[in-house]
């Protein structure tokens, strides 16, 4: 049996298994992608369900002991513990220093008030001796010199009290008066111009203390021998002074010449 196919039917059945193809390859895909879907929906089930477990596992793991959040830190209580301990510790050493360091303080004070005793005592011996002794004669520590003092008061209740002294020379006595002019005149006890004080000087302390203020610094102690005397003019505070036989009446410096020994001849 012969079929007589022309253009046109051959085009018509082209464009009906074109048809047919396409049919078939959309349910082809329909099912696929209802495959796809159930799958992806069986996975999304499965997901779920592990979180499930997993939030169930954390919440459980959340209330046991072993697992609970607290602020407590053991090692924390050691630490303070030791801090404490070593704090105490410091304190007490601290404390024992500062005691001793106290003590060394009082031990130092009380040897210095021991040694200022011991100071004063002996400058007061000194004085004592120095001023209840009999005196006539002062000495230059220049060259020697002597001349003659005479006492004109006697403190027999204080053995500190100024002894009041003239100074004699050329058959008369040195008189100063308070503008520093000074001359040999007739003696007399009463005139109060030809008054002169011995003070006595015992080390270099004493020595710059009983010096002009305008003069008071000391250089030249290696030839400056303790005890001595400054014979000082009771009416303006200057001081007897000697130089190669020469007599004057200065402000009281470091010179030599103003130095004085006193003994009794």
């Amino acid at each position: 049996m012969k079929y007589n196919l022309n253009l046109e039917s051959i085009i018509i059945l082209c464009f009906i298994g074109l048809i047919i193809y396409c049919v078939f390859r959309h349910f082809k895909h329909m099912e696929n992608f209802i495959s796809v879907a159930s799958q992806s929906n069986t996975l999304n089930k499965n997901i779920n369900s592990e979180m499930a477990k997993q939030l169930d596992l954390i919440k459980t793991l959340s209330k046991s002991p072993e697992f609970i959040i607290t602020d407590y830190v053991p090692h924390y209580d050691i630490y303070n513990k030791y801090k404490v301990d070593t704090d105490k510790i410091l304190d007490n050493q601290v404390n024992t220093v500062n005691k001793h360091t106290s003590q060394k303080d009082k031990d130092l004070i009380q040897l210095d008030d021991t040694i200022k005793s011991l100071k004063d005592f002996a400058q007061m011996d000194f004085l004592e001796k120095e001023n209840t002794k009999e005196i006539n004669v002062i000495k230059s520590h220049n060259n020697g010199t002597e001349l003659n003092v005479e006492l004109t008061n006697t403190v027999k209740d204080n053995p500190f009290s100024r002894r009041n002294y003239l100074v004699k020379m050329n058959d008369g006595c040195l008189k100063v008066e308070g503008n520093n002019n000074y001359n040999v005149v007739a003696c007399n006890k009463e005139d109060k111009d030809q008054i002169f004080n011995l003070d006595h000087v015992y080390n270099d302390t004493s020595y710059k203390n009983k010096l002009d203020p305008a003069f008071s610094r000391l250089e030249n102690l290696e030839n400056v021998y303790y005890p001595f005397s400054l014979i000082k003019a009771k009416s303006n505070g200057n001081c007897l002074k000697q130089i190669h036989g020469k007599v004057s009446v200065e402000p009281c410096r470091e010179y030599e010449g103003q130095r004085w020994g006193s003994l009794k001849k």
